[in-house]
C-alpha cells in the first residue's frame, strides 16, 4: 500500500483529493434483500389496526438491515483504524449504484451500501479530546 489514503489534508487551495481513485483497496459492502414475516402481517392489518400501522411505519423509519449493515460497517472502521489504516464512508459514489453492482456483478437480491475506502493515512492527526464530562451527561 501507498502512504497516499482517505485523510489527505489539503493546504490552502490544494486540489482535493479523490479517496476512491488513491485509496489503495477499497471494500464494497452490500446487504441482501430479506422479507420478514411480521412485516407482511402488519402491511394486511394496517387499513384495520392502528397499532399495526403505527408499528408498520416505525419499521419504514427504522429499516433491521441498514441498522445491522451500518454496525458491521462501524466495527469494521474502528478495527482498521486500529491496524493502522484510514477509512471513509462513503454514500456519494451510489448515484452510480446499479453500474457499480453490474460492475462488480453483485448478486440479484442484494444492494450495496456503502463503498469503504482503506489506506494508510498520509498524516495522523491528533487532537485533544474533551473530558466525558463535557461532552456526557448521566441522566439518572
Amino acid at each position: 500500500m501507498t502512504n497516499v489514503g482517505p485523510f489527505v489534508s489539503r493546504p490552502g487551495n490544494a486540489p482535493r483529493i479523490d479517496p476512491l481513485s488513491t485509496a489503495p483497496a477499497l471494500i464494497v459492502v452490500a446487504a441482501i434483500h430479506s422479507s420478514n414475516p411480521m412485516v407482511d402481517v402488519m402491511a394486511k392489518h394496517a387499513n384495520t389496526d392502528s397499532r399495526a400501522k403505527q408499528m408498520l411505519e416505525g419499521l419504514k423509519t427504522v429499516a433491521a438491515g441498514v441498522q445491522s449493515t451500518s454496525a458491521a460497517v462501524a466495527t469494521l472502521m474502528l478495527v482498521l483504524h486500529q491496524m493502522g489504516l484510514g477509512t471513509l464512508w462513503m454514500t456519494g459514489g451510489l448515484y452510480a449504484k446499479s453500474d457499480i453492482e453490474k460492475i462488480l456483478k453483485v448478486p440479484a437480491g442484494m444492494d450495496v451500501v456503502t463503498l469503504v475506502p482503506v489506506g494508510y493515512p498520509a498524516e495522523n492527526p491528533t487532537k485533544d479530546r474533551k473530558p466525558v464530562s463535557e461532552v456526557c451527561q448521566v441522566i439518572k
